[in-house]
C-alpha cells in the first residue's frame, strides 16, 4: 500500500493557514512554520517531512535567503502591465503563463 500527501491540498487547508489562504502573504512566516500554521509543523511541505526530509533543506534556504537580499538590493521590480493570472492545479499549484516582470536598477 502506498500513501500519498498533497502538497497542494494541505498548502490550501483553511484549518492550518486560515480563511486568507489564498491570500499571498509571505510575512506569515515571519514567527516562523509553527505560528503560521496554527502549531502544525508538519503543515508546510516544500521539501517533505521527517526521515525522508531532503538534505538540502538548509542549504536551499539559506542560499535563497541569500540570493534574495542580493536582487532587493540592486533591484526594483513590478508585474508587467500584461500579466493575466491563470494558475493550474497538478501535483503542486503552478501558474500556467508564468509571471513576466520589469527590473528597475535602484
Amino acid at each position: 500500500m502506498h500513501f500519498y500527501i498533497s502538497p497542494l491540498a494541505v498548502h490550501h487547508d483553511r484549518k492550518i493557514w486560515g480563511e486568507d489562504v489564498h491570500v499571498f502573504k509571505p510575512d506569515r512566516f515571519a514567527e516562523g512554520v509553527v505560528k503560521a500554521t496554527n502549531n502544525n509543523p508538519v503543515a508546510f511541505l516544500p521539501f517533505g517531512y521527517g526521515p525522508r526530509t531532503c538534505l538540502g533543506l538548509n542549504f536551499a534556504m539559506i542560499e535563497a535567503k541569500i540570493t534574495l537580499s542580493m536582487i532587493l538590493q540592486r533591484y526594483m521590480f513590478t508585474i508587467s502591465p500584461t500579466y493575466v493570472h491563470s494558475s493550474v492545479q497538478l501535483y503542486m499549484l503552478r501558474l500556467q503563463h508564468g509571471v513576466k516582470i520589469i527590473l528597475h536598477k535602484i
